[in-house]
Parts: structure tokens; sequence; C-alpha cells
């Protein structure tokens, strides 16, 4: 069951719940129940680039353990499939995105990258002002 955190600023504007629960099993149900929401709420999905994480520097092929941050388990893995992981992960957040923009979501992609975050930020509040006109 996937959870969505709703932040603290606009629970007392809504006098909704802190969060949201979804029986969801896949993004593409969650963000299908998130279109209920999105008739009363305006729901912008966010994502954040984390293809960045799996990136390496190139190096000979070899093995290395790598440890999931939020769970704390660790596997052994080459150093290609760990290379491979970035661009399952890019491959995956463009698919959430075209799922979310098929069902009327408004997205913003943001990067790590200061510059081209200020610049997408830009982007996306200008180009939701000229739509809501």
């Amino acid at each position: 069951m996937a959870t969505i955190k709703i932040p603290p600023v606009l629970r007392p504007r809504t006098g909704g719940e802190a969060e949201l629960s979804s029986a969801g099993a896949t993004v593409g149900e969650v963000l299908r129940e998130l279109t209920f929401v999105n008739t009363t709420h305006d729901v912008v999905l966010v994502l954040i680039d984390a293809a960045f994480a799996f990136e390496m520097p190139p190096v000979r092929s070899g093995w290395i353990t790598v440890v999931d941050v939020e769970t704390g388990r660790s596997r052994v893995m080459s150093r290609s499939a760990l290379r491979r992981m970035s661009e399952r992960v890019r491959r995956w957040q463009d698919e959430v995105q075209q799922t979310a923009r098929k069902l009327g979501f408004d997205v913003l992609r943001l990067s790590t990258d200061r510059t081209q975050r200020e610049v997408a930020l830009v982007e996306f509040v200008a180009e939701r002002r000229l739509r809501r006109r």
C-alpha cells in the first residue's frame, strides 16, 4: 500500500487528512487513485531525478557491494549491472511522467543541478500561469 504525504502547509486550508493511502500496487494505480483528489485539489507530481545515484565513474569491470540506504540491505553486483541501473531508473521515471501527464497531472521534474532546477521551476510556473488564463 502506498502512502502519499500531504505537506502541512496545505492541511489547515483544506481541512483534509495528513496523508492519503492507496491500495495501488503500481505507480499507475496510485496515480489513477490520485485523479479523484485532482478533481478537488491541484495535484502536481514532482519527480526528483535519482538516476545520478547509480552513475559510476569509468572503471574496469569488477564486483562491488552496494547498500540500500532505506532498508540497510547490501548486495554484491557487477559494476556493469550498477551502471545499467542508472538507465533503468531514468526509463522508469520517464514512464511515471508519461503516465501522470496522460492522466492530466502537471509534472515537474527536477535534477540535482541547481541551475537546471531553477530553470525548470521558472518554466513550470510560467507555463502553468499561461494555461490558467
